[in-house]
């Protein structure tokens, strides 16, 4: 007694034959059912009183000759796996909404499922909610294959309106008439116009491909407004069954969050000991004061100024609480020697999603008749997601999925939460990908996670195919890979993450064991830098800048006795204390003169800093520009000029640009020194760029010492944690090629 009522608009609430399309049934939660005959979606019937489907019943019951003129859609038990309008317990007025129903009430019931929360019976509630919930959204992949397969085709005068040969493709694009654009915002149907809409939004796509229509549906429409079962509302199904999927394989620990860029990519970064909102009771100090800990701890970890670290970064912090973040881990407690589970971890969330996205044979009736036996990877337009996915987990790449979140000051944004995994989510995306990714009629996934230890057949392949190739040499054994012909290998960043370890160890090792021979190389560089050797280099700065009074005051910070003598000290320095040094070395010396620089030429130059970069830039023009102290002073002198605030810096070990402009940056209008009337002259500003080159040359000198000097002070500590992260990157890679020479063939 499904009654696919939730599908039947006219007749999901008490309104009669005539549909009154004044009321909706929306406008009462509690009528979102016709019957209460019908398997609605929440525990309990929600159904407030007798629907039309049970009056019709009534009347046929008790007065059979009376004719019954509403035209109700039925479905009967045996049309429940054969028909995605029929689930039991669903709620919507087509797939798409049907499906984010079902996606919402599984969010909205993590919490009653994963946690004991007093119970004195806690079971495998995990398993029912992956029957009850990810199933069903993981059929929506596969139905949009059957649909594919058995559409109807359009009516000619659709079909010449329209261009579409099948109904559902026909419906989704147009209004009845074949004269509007509804569902989708461009016609689908029309390759050419569909290859031009993708080509601008930037989407690498092919109009041929079966997911490509997901990038065109009109998500500005209703999503009760989709045709049920037509094209669009298949492709916005799939696209929330992804995104459903991918955040629970995505899904991070609850605790504080740092919002950084990492790799030009918006991420979420877990502070390490921090605890959500909701586990301290209402004391939001404790919230603060685990987020200071783990962002000092970070800091540390960075070889930065833990105080200075806390103060830049602790309002940006976010707070990710239960349901956006998922315990990894199971916990328990024990009291009176009596051990009670008190969650379940999301590790077994994301086994059951492997699972369910790995199998190959759904119990649809309808499906296995036609042989539609496929899975996430072996279905077309879900193939490019199976691989992102599922090739995250396999290099362990915690980078996954998206979610919106607020800081401490009020700012919003969206960004890539740092996911919870380890080796054992590693083993079992291995696992399940290989099993059920790899059969006789498809070899393609084999080709992204096969490893040659012949490095001439591996040769051979890459040359066949055109694709990249890595060798690398661990313990005598040789290990090659290459890039697919779709250039997604699996296995080649992982190779290439190892071979890049190997050589990190090798540089920590010469480092260590060369220091001695090493410093007294830069104690020879910095005895050039300040003696008689380096006085040319001063005498051309001393000039560059005279005349330009606060510059040429400023100089002597980076050219005399005490600077000579301070640079001079470093390479005797323990490494703690010459990280704290380097920092109120530089913020003393190029940092003042840059400061004094920057607000010089935003005063005295004609048309500010801008105006004087384009000239450095002319001088510069035809020359090496590999300088990397000199781009870092350009792109702090930009966003100086931009007025957006402290910049970032750059991640030189001497030269932070962050420190060398943030003073003069932070100024507000008022305190800033009154600008001369008088603007240099157009020989001067040539002059004054040409002293801001040789500066930034005089810097990079300076700065490689440096380098050099902490380089070798701390080459035992950073050989340790080469050693320890190619020990982490060799382990998932030794797991995946067991794992494919068992099974993969």
């Amino acid at each position: 007694h499904e009654l696919k009522a939730v599908v039947d608009a006219c007749n999901g609430k008490d309104t009669g034959a005539d549909c009154d399309p004044s009321v909706t049934k929306y406008d009462l939660e509690n009528w979102a059912f016709s019957s209460v005959m019908d398997y609605n979606a929440g525990f309990h019937n929600d159904l407030m009183e007798l629907g039309p489907y049970d009056k019709a019943a009534i009347q046929y019951a008790y007065n059979p000759a009376k004719p019954i003129t509403e035209k109700f859609q039925f479905c009967s038990d045996e049309h429940v796996q054969d028909n995605m309008l029929c689930n039991r317990h669903d709620k919507g007025l087509n797939l798409a909404e049907i499906t984010l129903n079902r996606i919402k009430d599984y969010n909205n019931r993590y919490y009653s499922y994963f946690f004991r929360r007093g119970r004195a019976f806690f079971g495998n509630y995990a398993g029912s909610m992956a029957v009850r919930y990810m199933l069903p959204v993981r059929t929506v992949f596969d139905e949009a294959i059957y649909q594919l397969v058995n559409a109807s085709p359009a009516s000619p005068a659709m079909k010449q309106a329209t261009g579409c040969n099948t109904q559902m493709d026909a419906v989704s694009n147009y209004d009845a008439g074949g004269t509007k654009l509804t569902e989708f915002m461009v016609n689908t149907c029309d390759n050419a116009a569909l290859e031009v809409f993708l080509l601008q939004n930037r989407i690498p796509k092919k109009p041929t491909d079966l997911d490509a229509v997901e990038y065109a549906v009109n998500l500005n429409l209703p999503i009760s407004e989709f045709t049920p079962m037509g094209r669009a509302d298949l492709a916005l199904s799939s696209l929330l069954a992804k995104n459903f999927f991918r955040n629970i394989m995505g899904s991070g620990e609850p605790g504080a969050y740092l919002p950084e860029t990492v790799d030009g990519k918006p991420v979420l970064t877990l502070i390490p000991g921090s605890i959500p909102l909701s586990a301290t009771n209402g004391d939001t100090n404790r919230f603060v004061n685990s987020a200071i800990a783990g962002l000092q701890q970070i800091a540390s970890e960075r070889n930065l100024d833990p105080n200075a670290f806390v103060n830049a970064n602790l309002m940006k912090i976010s707070n990710v609480d239960i349901g956006d973040g998922r315990y990894y881990k199971s916990m328990a407690t024990t009291s009176a020697g009596v051990t009670k589970v008190q969650n379940i971890g999301s590790i077994y969330e994301k086994y059951y999603a492997m699972a369910i996205l790995g199998t190959r044979y759904l119990p649809v009736p309808k499906y296995y008749q036609q042989s539609l036996n496929g899975n996430v990877y072996l279905w077309p337009q879900t193939r490019e997601f199976a691989v992102d996915v599922f090739s995250k987990l396999i290099q362990m790449d915690k980078h996954i999925a998206p979610v919106s979140y607020q800081s401490i000051d009020g700012s919003t944004g969206q960004a890539i939460i740092e996911s919870a995994q380890d080796k054992n989510t590693q083993f079992l995306a291995s696992i399940y990908s290989v099993l059920s990714f790899i059969n006789d009629q498809d070899k393609s996934f084999y080709r992204k996670v096969r490893v040659f230890n012949n490095i001439t057949d591996c040769e051979q392949e890459a040359s066949r195919v055109g694709g990249k190739k890595v060798s690398v040499e661990i313990q005598g054994q040789v290990l090659c890979a290459f890039d697919d012909i779709d250039g997604k290998s699996i296995v080649l960043p992982m190779l290439s993450d190892v071979k890049a370890s190997i050589e990190e160890v090798d540089k920590w090792r010469e480092i260590s064991l060369n220091a001695s021979d090493i410093l007294a190389k830069v104690n020879v560089e910095i005895a050039g830098i300040v003696g008689e050797e380096g006085q040319a280099t001063r005498d051309k700065l001393i000039a560059g800048a005279k005349g330009f009074g606060p510059v040429e005051q400023a100089l002597p910070a980076v050219m005399d006795e005490q600077f000579s003598g301070a640079l001079s000290a470093m390479p005797q320095i323990p490494l703690f204390n010459l990280l704290k040094l380097n920092t109120q070395f530089q913020q003393a010396t190029f940092g003042q003169v840059i400061g004094v620089l920057a607000q010089f030429v935003d005063q005295n130059v004609e048309g500010g800093i801008p105006a004087f970069l384009k000239r450095v830039e002319e001088l510069q023009a035809g020359k090496d520009k590999a300088n990397p102290t000199l781009k870092a002073l350009e792109k702090a002198m930009k966003k100086m000029a931009s007025k957006k605030g402290k910049i970032e810096g750059e991640s030189l070990m001497f030269v932070d640009a962050s420190l060398i402009l943030s003073g003069e940056m932070n100024k507000s209008e008022e305190e800033k020194e009154p600008a001369s009337s008088d603007k240099i002259s157009d020989e001067e500003l040539t002059r004054i760029a040409q002293f801001y080159i040789d500066l930034s040359d005089y810097m990079s000198q300076v700065s490689k010492v440096v380098n050099e000097i902490v380089e070798v002070r701390a080459s035992d500590i950073l050989l340790d944690r080469a050693i320890s992260s190619l020990d982490n990157k060799k382990a998932p890679l030794e797991e995946l090629i067991k794992i494919v020479r068992i099974y993969g063939n």
